[in-house]
């Protein structure tokens, strides 16, 4: 057994039958980035400045599937400046995690749903990377604020992968974040509080409004704003707000007062109070576009039109193509569609959670019971939110599986962490079950 945490690990000696391990940490953080694991972990270094901890059966194929995380941090630096934590450690932990990643300062928690075989998935850990700067640098004052932290941080990622992968690829991302942020948007109401960027949260229980909201609405809004200014001017706007507020927490209030006083005459170009203060999705907001994305959309207009796409036509797609084209298609289609599509994009054998979730939504609500088996093996293999939620809300929705909802949940609730148990209680509830 081993210890790891948001620190630097200096030294380990082994007392008797104990491993001790001593830490320090130059730079001080807010209690929410302070973080300890202790397991059978291994570690291996993929990078001057990063390596993996995991436990020993999986290393080889975590510090595969992140390789390219040195090179991530090189082109962070150059948006965003130095990177200043010196290490960028990650640990992947069980599967019981409830979300993607969490950003704690030289040591990011990763779920293992990330470990998919073919790096498609590593966007995760590119938007970790990008706290060390807008969240772990510059953090919001409360829980109000979140969307400084995540809307920042989304943007930042976006810019990572478009130095690495092209802009092609970073729309692909942004346009799958999209619909999955509508869909969240959805299901609160298009004109509830949790669609705004802020709003009062007293008496709220937090984990009761997450959503991608604060993440894609934030990012668009900044988006919007760099479109409106110039990539340039804002390039140098990034760079002043990360120097001016590091290390410090800041309001939304704070913000906005910096960003009018950087950018004079902003009003006039961006309506800040729609964005920021009201709820809904503003119409001015920039549509994700590239050739990937047209390909895609021509299919599912094709599909709409009754001509199902062809191996020919989808090889070659990325992993983002093919979560777009799910997310895509009508909520209920004939069940030989649904069998279609499997076999389509190997579903059957895809170790891709996103892909399946969408997939495993569609075959619900489209009546495909034969499809239940396989829903409950990947209920009971993961703990990730992303995937429990919206499954467990298809069962509830749809007739036939409506009774299946409460057992399945029952029945795997004890490999789930309690923040996630938490959240699919509401999901059942909020459906009658």
């Amino acid at each position: 057994m081993t210890a790891a945490m948001s620190a630097d690990r200096t030294k380990v000696e082994q007392e008797g039958a104990f491993n001790v391990c001593h830490f320090e940490m130059p730079q001080a953080i807010p209690s929410y980035l302070f973080a300890l694991a202790v397991g059978n972990l291994a570690f291996q270094r993929i990078g001057k400045r990063c390596g993996v901890f995991a436990e020993p059966e999986i290393l080889e194929a975590a510090a595969w599937e992140f390789a390219d995380t040195e090179r991530f941090i090189d082109e962070a630096e150059k948006l965003f400046g130095p990177y200043l934590w010196e290490t960028f450690n990650m640990l992947i932990l069980p599967p019981s995690f409830p979300y993607g990643g969490m950003e704690n300062p030289r040591l990011t928690f990763l779920t293992p749903t990330l470990i998919v075989g073919d790096r498609s998935m590593v966007n995760v850990v590119a938007h970790e990377l990008a706290h060390s700067w807008t969240g772990n640098l510059v953090t919001n004052a409360t829980w109000e604020d979140f969307w400084l932290n995540e809307g920042w941080t989304v943007y930042a990622e976006r810019r990572i992968l478009e130095a690495i992968e092209g802009e092609p690829f970073a729309q692909l991302q942004a346009a799958v974040r999209r619909k999955s942020m509508m869909e969240d948007m959805r299901v609160f109401g298009m004109d509830s509080d949790p669609t705004k960027l802020k709003f009062s949260q007293e008496g709220i229980d937090p984990d009761e409004v997450f959503s991608t909201v604060p993440y894609e609405k934030g990012c668009s809004f900044l988006s919007v704003v760099e479109h409106k200014v110039g990539r340039d001017r804002f390039n140098g706007l990034i760079r002043k707000y990360i120097a001016t507020f590091q290390f410090q927490s800041l309001t939304t209030q704070d913000f906005l007062s910096f960003l009018r006083e950087e950018l004079p005459g902003i009003d006039e170009k961006v309506d800040i109070q729609k964005w920021v203060f009201e709820a809904g999705f503003p119409e001015d907001a920039l549509e994700p576009s590239s050739h990937l994305l047209d390909d895609v959309y021509g299919r599912l207009k094709a599909y709409e039109g009754g001509t199902l796409p062809r191996l020919e036509d989808v090889a070659g797609w990325k992993a983002s193509q093919i979560e777009i084209f799910l997310k895509g298609i009508p909520r209920v289609i004939p069940t030989e569609h649904c069998a279609y599509f499997c076999d389509l994009f190997g579903l059957d054998k895809s170790r891709n959670r996103n892909h399946l979730t969408d997939y495993y939504v569609v075959a619900i609500h489209s009546g495909y019971e034969s499809v239940l088996a396989d829903v409950e093996r990947l209920l009971s293999s993961v703990g990730r939110m992303l995937y429990l939620k919206p499954l467990y809300r298809a069962l509830v929705e749809t007739e036939w599986s409506r009774k299946h909802a409460r057992e399945l949940f029952d029945r795997h609730r004890g490999a789930y962490h309690p923040i996630a148990v938490g959240a699919i209680e509401r999901v059942l509830v909020s459906g009658g079950v």
